[in-house]
């Protein structure tokens, strides 16, 4: 093909073993005919694939936009991902699953023809018989193809030659009867723009008028075949021509077709949206015209049966016995050993100022692609001989290149000279780049760096910053510096006169850097080991498979011409919108990676690492990668681009696993478990990178994305309204917004419901009153007997004061006075005696009204007990030569206390006074009261002689670690410090809350 390179188009359609062929389109020798302008691609479904049978009748899609197939195993529904096999009940399938032939009767209603004389009615998934039926099953006949005009009235031919008219009424009518069947003779309708419907009887071609079939005589031919075509007009093709008709008229397109003679009959004829007319004969001829001119398509089964489109432009073609395959424009070419190359791999790419495309071959040596796809520089002449990893092209369209070993070399084209070896620091050369001053710059092991200049060597050394680093990865900004990756991370900047560096606390991982592409905004895109680096300013932000990347593991990027930045990965070759990166990097959320590859008839390729340049972009905007395939070219013009936003519904419920219809405002019965919602977005061009998202409103705060499995789940919600919304987003990134909803209502169990809640809400209330009642009345009596027992108790504690003092008290009183009358009158030896003896039965009296007054529940309060200890300290140390000032008493509050607490701050105080008198030698003392932040504090100071603490804490006698125990007993603490000659401080502190009750 003039203009074309050769090219070998393997494509293998999967599991089956269907191959078909859409490479180099071949003109037929009696057709003075051109090349189509597009090539394509094919991708295959079998049963393997969920397909009930590998032999499709017909195809079709529907007004909501699923695919139907009618095959020898039954009826599939594909929504772009699954097949759904739709089998109809045994009484309607007494022959077997074969389906021959749809038609869509109405929105989603569905006309299948059977192996029987039943044309079935399918809406949704309920099965019924069409009313045309019973005429069929009067003749013994059975349905062959099925049209359903503007009117609503049912054509049906049928396999004994009969036309048959059903109308809306379900009456029927035989408009033709045209004899025995035989090879090759078969009806076929077709309607035009004014709603006539044209019939075409072996070789007689009439229109349906006034209730009956008025053939034109005129137009006589051999046998005819009729397609509907675009702007209303009607196809007409017979054994040896192509014609038209318009407006009532036959026009001729073709004469002398090839598919006559040998090559059999007609089997089947369609024009497409872009108004290519596609021929399928009987013994295998495939034709396709367009523009005035035909070309043959070569295939290497002649079984292909029928042949239509879908709403994105997609063709799809049923065969006999493997399966249905999807065509669509190939957007690639792939230059390999099948297209004479010596080698394989391809580890090298760029492209020349005159458009051509240089490629490293390796032991292949150079190999040049003209800008028209032809191959000029052939292995074995020239210096194609040398071994070539990597090419470069200079402004002057000379060839640099290096090999295994052999260091750089650069070559003039149109000479057989051997190319010159420049100077070099190390033969090992694995990356080539030419700056836009057309220095040359290169990177040879181990760590060696430097360019190019007027046949000059220039090295970056340490003297510039620059120390050994095992750069992978070059690109030029606009301001014309050099940046370099390595396989440690670091990224490497050159100004012309210095190396700047940046690394990992700057925010770049440490991950070997593979590729970097610098765009017209100076942003940086670096492709790493770890996924995608991109430098904005001075921000450097990760993106990675978590973040929608297809891979983490990057080797290349290139951005093209329609902004969208290219990525060669180990999983292959993939793109995605830079707006999209760029908002990921920036707000977060997740990016849509479009792999292509299977779908685009695009092999699994591995791309090339370690040698730079891998991939360029050539002039006109095609992008070329090196790969151990070869060197694969992509046309991102060829792209699917303006495909309209993908219908989205909710297909399928399923309530703990029981399916139902998703009707409208469906009810979801009491005890439900698991509510599973199936959706589907139906667009058949690269499904896989369709985004799916659901919410469901008052339970989900915000979208969530279906993920593969396109199922929204819910576990026990709760009786209550719903309503679920679904939207998607098709691989040209064009969402549909308005979606699907559907509401719901998940109906309450009996014991859910207002009136049973109501009723036990109101039996509880007054269970609850009656227990609170009951409970109020029997702690009232409690508290009643508990406070006759406290008046009880207290009456008893006031009589056994009243004693003490009456009694006891008194009597020590009388003792006292006595033995203080008797220490002037007693021999001189017994005076120190009677006079301890009048000192200790005064101090047994002062302790007694101590425990009397602790007894009195009216001194159960702080400023009560602020005021003891001061009466206290003043009678304890009367005549006893030590001077004691008691301070802070007023300032005390009147805060309860507790008699426990009480008792225990009493003794501590006392223990602490009578320390003082029997040890401390001292002749001042100081009781010091506060109350602050709720801490009633007691500080007890004398001037005596002091004693050495052990260790800094614990104190020695019993008589002081009484005094820390009792303050612990009570939630309190103690401090005590001393020393030889400088007195002792006792501090003691209880936390006591003004206001609380005492506990």
């Amino acid at each position: 093909m003039p203009g074309y390179p050769p090219c070998n188009f393997p494509g293998r359609l999967a599991r089956a073993g269907w191959r078909i062929i859409f490479a180099c389109l071949a003109l037929s020798a009696r057709l003075d005919a051109i090349p189509l302008p597009l090539e394509y691609h094919t991708r295959t479904w079998t049963v393997e694939d969920g397909l009930p049978h590998n032999s499709v009748s017909q195809t079709m899609q529907d007004s909501t936009g699923f695919l139907w197939f009618a095959t020898l195993g039954g009826l599939a529904r594909f929504d772009g991902r699954e097949f759904r096999e739709m089998r109809p009940p045994a009484e309607y399938r007494p022959r077997g699953f074969n389906i021959r032939g749809l038609a869509e009767e109405r929105p989603g209603t569905l006309l299948v023809a059977s192996t029987g004389p039943a044309v079935l009615r399918l809406a949704g998934t309920q099965w019924s018989v069409h009313p045309v039926t019973q005429s069929l099953t009067a003749l013994n006949d059975s349905a062959d193809e099925m049209l359903v005009d503007r009117d609503g009235n049912v054509w049906v031919t049928t396999y004994g030659r009969r036309l048959l008219r059903c109308g809306p009424d379900g009456k029927t009518e035989t408009v033709v009867d045209a004899g025995p069947p035989g090879r090759g003779r078969r009806f076929t309708v077709a309607s035009d723009d004014k709603g006539r419907v044209w019939i075409a009887a072996d070789s007689t071609l009439g229109v349906f008028r006034d209730g009956a079939w008025q053939r034109d005589e005129s137009t006589r031919h051999e046998q005819l075949m009729i397609a509907p075509g675009r702007s209303g007009r009607i196809w007409v093709c017979t054994a040896r021509r192509l014609q038209r008709l318009e407006d009532g008229a036959l026009k001729r397109e073709l004469e002398q077709a090839p598919w006559g003679g040998e090559l059999g009959y007609v089997r089947f004829l369609f024009e497409d949206s872009r108004r290519r007319i596609w021929i399928l004969t009987s013994r295998g001829g495939f034709f396709c015209y367009e523009d005035g001119r035909l070309a043959a398509v070569p295939v290497p089964h002649p079984n292909p049966r029928h042949i239509a489109e879908d709403r994105e432009g997609n063709l799809w073609v049923a065969t006999d016995g493997h399966g249905v395959g999807q065509l669509g424009e190939k957007a690639h070419r792939i230059f390999s050993v099948a297209n004479g190359l010596e080698h394989e791999v391809v580890s090298g790419v760029a492209e020349a100022p005159d458009g051509r495309i240089w490629l490293a071959n390796r032991p292949g040596g150079l190999v040049s692609i003209a800008p028209d796809g032809t191959r000029e520089v052939s292995a074995s002449r020239g210096p194609g001989r040398s071994y070539a990893n990597i090419v470069c092209v200079d402004a002057k369209n000379r060839i640099w290149f290096a090999g295994a070993r052999n260091g750089v070399r650069r070559w003039t084209p149109g000479t057989l000279e051997i190319a010159e070896l420049l100077p070099r620091p190390h033969p090992t050369v694995h990356l080539l780049y030419r700056a836009r001053n057309d220095d040359i710059w290169f990177v040879g092991d181990p760590g060696v760096v430097g360019y190019y200049r007027d046949d000059k060597l220039h090295l970056l050394s340490g003297e510039k910053g620059f120390t050994a680093a095992d750069v992978r990865a070059i690109a030029e900004d606009r301001a014309g510096d050099i940046w370099l990756g390595g396989r440690t991370g670091e990224l490497l900047r050159w100004d012309g006169t210095r190396i700047e560096r940046f690394n990992a606390p700057q925010g770049l991982p440490a991950n070997p850097i593979h590729g970097i592409a610098v765009d017209a905004a100076g942003r940086l895109w670096i492709a790493t080991a770890a996924g995608l680096v991109i430098k904005e300013g001075d921000a450097f932000r990760l993106l990675t498979q978590a973040d929608g990347l297809a891979d983490d593991l990057l080797e290349q990027v290139l951005e093209d011409d329609h902004g969208q930045l290219w990525f060669a990965s180990r999983r292959g070759i993939f793109f995605v919108a830079k707006s999209e990166l760029l908002a990921v990097a920036r707000n977060g959320g997740r990016v849509t990676s479009h792999l292509v590859g299977r779908n685009q008839g695009l092999p699994s390729v591995q791309s090339i690492m370690n040698y730079a340049p891998a991939a360029c972009k050539s002039r006109d905007g095609q992008l070329w990668f090196a790969t151990a395939q070869g060197a694969i070219v992509i046309d991102p013009r060829k792209l699917p681009r303006d495909l309209p936003s993908p219908p989205v519904l909710i297909d399928e419920v399923r309530i703990d696993g029981r399916t139902v219809a998703p009707v409208k405002n469906l009810r979801v019965g009491p005890g439900a478990q698991r509510v599973e919602f199936r959706l589907a977005a139906l667009t058949f061009t690269t499904p896989e990178n369709v985004v799916v998202r659901h919410q469901l409103e008052g339970v989900d705060r915000d979208w969530t994305d279906t993920g593969a499995e396109r199922t929204a789940s819910y576990l026990n919600l709760a009786p209550r309204d719903y309503r679920l919304r679904v939207m998607a987003r098709n691989s040209a990134g064009r969402w549909n917004t308005a979606g699907a909803t559907l509401a719901f209502t998940v109906v309450p169990a009996w014991w859910e419901t207002f009136y049973f809640r109501a009723g036990l809400a109101a039996s509880l209330t007054a269970l609850t009153a009656w227990l609170a009642r009951t409970f109020a009345q029997r702690r009232l009596r409690l508290k009643l007997r508990q406070l006759e027992q406290d008046h009880a108790l207290e009456k008893e504690r006031a009589r056994i004061a009243r004693d003490l003092h009456d009694d006891l008290g008194a009597s020590l009183t009388e003792v006292g006075l006595l033995a203080d009358r008797l220490v002037g009158s007693a021999p001189r030896e017994l005076g120190p005696q009677l006079s301890g003896l009048a000192w200790r039965t005064r101090r047994l009296a002062t302790e007694l009204s101590g425990i009397v007054w602790t007894m009195s529940e009216s001194n159960s309060s702080l400023d009560r007990l602020a005021e003891f200890l001061r009466r206290y300290a003043e009678r304890l140390f009367r005549n006893t030569g030590v001077s004691c000032v008691a301070s802070g008493v007023e300032a005390i509050p009147a805060v309860p206390l507790a008699p426990d607490p009480q008792h225990q701050l009493l003794a501590a105080s006392k223990e602490a006074l009578n320390n003082i008198l029997k040890h401390a030698r001292a002749t001042e003392a100081r009781i010091e009261l506060s109350y602050v932040r709720d801490i009633f504090e007691v500080r007890i100071v004398d001037n005596g002689t002091g004693f050495v603490l052990e260790g800094s804490a614990k104190p020695r006698g019993n008589g002081l670690r009484n005094i820390r125990l009792r303050l612990e007993e009570i939630g309190g603490s103690s401090e005590i410090t001393s020393g030889p000659g400088c007195g002792t401080q006792v501090v003691l502190r209880f936390p006591c809350v003004a206001g609380a009750p005492p506990s």
